[in-house]
């Protein structure tokens, strides 16, 4: 347990292979993982894990790319981001991942408070939000949302991801640090409101 970052606190840009998070609490954020920079999971599982927000990871500055990554059985007692939470004004993409809960949570599964985030080819499951979103653009397709309260929460933009160019999961990968979601082309798609201040190694161990 501790107050932000219940598993681990990464303080710089991060990158998590091959991990298990299992039982980890935090006061406030980030009760598995907390990422202060840029953040890369690949082939990971966030289970049983807990925070105020961001139950499972959350990530603040950067970009982030979750892949193949599982998020199970992980609660947000604020009910923001059961499974993720992210805060970061950049692009954060989740591709072949699950978000799923035994019973139905009382929060996000995905809270998106800032920034691009791109979804695909993903479950998520028993949420009382499938994916929450606050001043923040948000692209889905392909994915299974399952006995949510709601699929998608009120957010100032949502549209399919075909209007980004994204065609399928091996595209999205391909295209993390390239062009083809260029913030420039969403804000023509879809401009954002004035927005207010927010305040707010390869590994293969379980922590």
């Amino acid at each position: 347990s501790a107050l932000s970052g219940g598993g681990v606190s990464a303080a710089g840009a991060t990158v998590i292979d091959g991990s298990q998070f299992d039982g980890n609490t935090a006061q406030y954020s980030g009760g598995g993982l907390q990422a202060s920079q840029s953040l890369t999971v690949t082939a990971s599982q966030f289970l049983g894990n807990s925070a105020s927000i961001g139950g499972g990871l959350a990530q603040y500055v950067g970009r982030a790319a979750l892949i193949n990554t599982l998020f199970a059985r992980n609660a947000a007692t604020s009910t923001i981001g059961a499974g993720a939470f992210f805060e970061s004004p950049e692009q954060q993409i989740i591709v072949n991942s699950t978000f799923a809960a035994l019973g139905r949570s009382n929060a996000s599964a995905i809270h998106v408070m800032d920034g691009t985030m791109v979804i695909a080819n993903s479950i998520v499951a028993n949420h009382a939000f499938g994916i929450g979103a606050l001043e923040s653009e948000v692209m889905e397709g392909f994915n299974l949302f399952f006995d949510n309260g709601e699929n998608m929460s009120t957010s100032p933009c949502m549209f399919p991801l075909s209007l980004a160019g994204g065609q399928d999961a091996a595209g999205l990968i391909a295209q993390l640090g390239a062009q083809a979601l260029d913030p420039s082309r969403l804000a023509s798609l879809c401009p954002l409101p004035a927005r207010s201040a927010v305040s707010c190694a390869t590994s293969t161990t379980s922590f």
